[in-house]
């Protein structure tokens, strides 16, 4: 025990010569007090007591503990003016433990005639703070702070007074709290979450020991600790700590040094650096796990990088001209990797851009890929594989037909009935056209369609002209366009004449226009039989609307407006101002001057070709008057008995010319043949 002062609390009045002796000295009853009232070993106490007299006296007063005194004796002058004094002392008591504390009046002057109320004891409890938290044992619900209460420490069978009861550096509460044992000291080295932490470490850190990641950044808790980052801060996942452009996540999944910005030394960045552990590698353009110093082709596009350079390509780009075909594809498939262009070409004309097909996985190259008579574009559009064959003969839609057959005649093979008529795209015969179902002549022409317009509904007749006008009746159905009538939206242009210029035979607006700008409509065109969309069909110079014979390139004026023109008038001595002339037959063979010219004739000779027959009679049997021998078998049409048939031809062997009847007679073995002048052939019998 040890006192720290003595204090005597009150007014001291000045001293006297002489003192009355009549009056009591005494210690007020219940005046010892201890503040604290339980204090802590090693800490200090106040004591003090309350000493009064009436009387003049000079008090000596002292504190014991048991029979030792404590601190030093204090003497004190009393009097009426100042009757009670405290006297305190400040003491600490080094140990725990019950103390008999005792204030005393040791002496008066004068004698203090009554000593029966001159001392005074109280009992101080001192209190043990064995954790030193300030708060005593006697109340410290967990007198050593180690987490556990003195409760709980009692029924686990560790030591209340000792925070590691075991002694292997790890407080008794973390350990129970943490699954592990306050009484064996053999886990402090354990590391049940092989997270590189051993327990007391984790202890240390604060960290979980049966969770590798602690604040689940993804980061185990020694790698953090080992890198000096915080095991218990989730954040500093996405932070840089050395600013080499990856997250410290990223670092622990590469296996990299988090404080240093180049791991390998190699002077890349660890973020800029494929291979960050290996001095000798920075890239790895195309990602195949080999870096590009060792790499022959860095970007895996199946040309190695020594051809690359000879090509001109990009060695560090599979697809230099960036147009989605991988270079190596290209130069396979004949294609300019440095032209991007070409990648929407359709190769094999399949429908699909040769981008299209690298990306279907077809081959561009071949419009049908798996080889089953189904084009690759409409495998694709319907659905189909057209990497598998089988796929042609399947029926997907049910409607007995195979899928080759629906492409065959253009129906959906995903649906039944193609043109949704109620009727089955097998059962109909226009599968593709709602209005129409049936075709009892398989013409291809819709027998309401045929009964409509006038055809036969027993017989092909598809593929005749009922018109004339140049397209046959299943064209017409095609086009829409009637086929009985040769002009059908009555423009004057018939619908041959439209389809063949890529005209609308349905539109009437057509025939007044003049697309070609030569001053005749599309009718008028027709009517002449001119090109238009040709401002001079001829060539001549002179486009068709001035030019009086638009078809002939040697002719385009006709002064008289006889039918001939000028240039052939010319030639054969006509008169160029006399129309009348076109009436007449100048060399009398029955053909007009101007049938001569249609005929492309000479008009002053009867027989043009020299062939024995005058060009009126080659015109009525249908040979060429301007041509000796029509079918050209070595015959001349004249001496020809079938001038018109190379294979049946023979000569004849003798004639006789009839003037007064117009009759030839010609004998051919055992027949005698005649030929009027305005009849063909023919063959009488005369036997033998």
């Amino acid at each position: 025990m040890a006192a720290l002062a003595v204090l005597v609390i009150g007014c001291l009045p000045a001293p006297r010569a002489q003192a009355v002796a009549n009056g009591d000295v005494y210690i007020e009853a219940g005046s010892l007090t201890f503040n604290p009232g339980i204090p802590l070993a090693g800490g200090s106490v106040r004591i003090q007591a309350k000493v009064c007299s009436m009387d003049y006296f000079n008090i000596t007063e002292g504190f014991f503990v048991g029979t030792d005194q404590i601190g030093t004796r204090q003497t004190q002058v009393f009097g009426p003016e100042s009757p009670c004094w405290f006297f305190a002392l400040d003491h600490v008591f080094s140990e725990a433990g019950e103390y008999p504390v005792t204030v005393k009046i040791t002496s008066t002057d004068p004698v203090d005639s009554d000593t029966s109320n001159n001392e005074e004891t109280r009992t101080l409890t001192v209190d043990i703070d064995t954790d030193r938290d300030g708060i005593g044992n006697s109340v410290d619900p967990d007198d050593d702070n180690d987490g556990l209460t003195d409760s709980e420490e009692a029924d686990i069978g560790t030591d209340p007074l000792k925070q590691d009861t075991d002694g292997d550096g790890i407080y008794d509460g973390w350990e129970y709290r943490h699954g592990l044992d306050p009484l064996s000291a053999a886990d402090k080295s354990l590391d049940p979450d092989a997270d590189g932490l051993v327990n007391n470490q984790e202890a240390l850190q604060g960290t979980d020991p049966h969770s590798a990641d602690t604040d689940r950044d993804g980061m185990p808790d020694g790698w953090e600790v080992r890198y000096d980052l915080s095991p218990l801060n989730g954040n500093d996942a996405v932070r840089d700590a050395d600013q080499d452009g990856l997250s410290n996540l990223e670092e622990f999944q590469k296996g990299i040094d988090p404080r240093n910005s180049d791991t390998d030394g190699d002077g890349a960045a660890d973020g800029a650096d494929a291979y960050p552990l290996d001095n000798k590698e920075t890239a790895d353009t195309d990602g195949d796990g080999m870096g590009n110093n060792a790499d022959t082709d860095d970007d895996n596009d199946g040309l190695p990088d020594t051809k690359e350079k000879e090509l001109g390509t990009d060695p560090l780009k599979s697809d230099t001209d960036g147009d989605g075909i991988n270079d190596a594809i290209e130069i396979s498939l004949g294609l300019d990797p440095l032209d991007p262009s070409d990648a929407g070409i359709d190769s094999d004309y399949d429908g699909l851009s040769n981008l299209a097909e690298i990306q279907a996985g077809t081959d561009p190259t071949k419009s049908d890929t798996d080889d089953d008579g189904l084009p690759d574009r409409y495998e694709i559009d319907h659905g189909l594989n057209p990497l598998d064959s089988s796929d042609a003969a399947l029926d997907t839609d049910g409607d007995g037909l195979s899928n080759l057959d629906e492409y065959a005649q253009g129906t959906d093979p995903n649906k039944a009935d193609t043109d949704g008529d109620s009727v089955g795209d097998q059962e109909d015969d226009f599968p593709l056209d709602p209005l129409w179902q049936l075709d009892a002549d398989n013409d291809g022409l819709p027998d309401a369609w045929e009964l409509e317009h006038g055809l036969d509904l027993t017989r092909d007749d598809a593929e005749e002209d009922l018109d004339s006008d140049g397209l046959i009746n299943k064209r017409e159905f095609e086009l829409g366009t009637d086929p009985a009538v040769a002009d059908t939206d009555r423009d004057g242009a018939g619908d041959g004449f439209e389809v063949r210029y890529g005209y609308d035979p349905l539109d009437p607006a057509d025939g007044v226009a003049d697309h070609d700008g030569d001053g005749l409509t599309n009718a008028q065109e027709f009517q002449k039989n001119t090109d238009p969309t040709k401002r001079d069909t001829d060539g001549d110079g002179f486009h068709d609307g001035v030019d009086e014979f638009p078809l002939d390139a040697s002719e385009h004026l006709d002064s008289d407006q006889d039918g001939m023109p000028d240039n052939f008038e010319t030639k054969y001595g006509f008169l160029l101002s006399d129309p009348v002339d076109t009436f007449l037959d100048a060399d009398g063979d029955g053909l007009l001057n101007v049938e001569e010219y249609e005929a492309g004739t000479d008009p002053t000779i009867r027989d043009t070709d020299s062939d024995n027959l005058t060009d009126r009679e080659e015109i009525a049997g249908g040979t060429d008057p301007a041509k000796a021998d029509t079918d050209g078998d070595g015959i001349s049409d004249g001496r020809d008995t079938s001038p018109l048939d190379p294979k049946s031809g023979r000569p004849v062997e003798w004639w006789l010319y009839a003037g007064a009847v117009g009759v030839l007679f010609v004998a051919l073995g055992g027949s005698l043949v005649y030929l009027r002048r305005t009849e063909r052939l023919r063959r009488i019998d005369i036997g033998g």
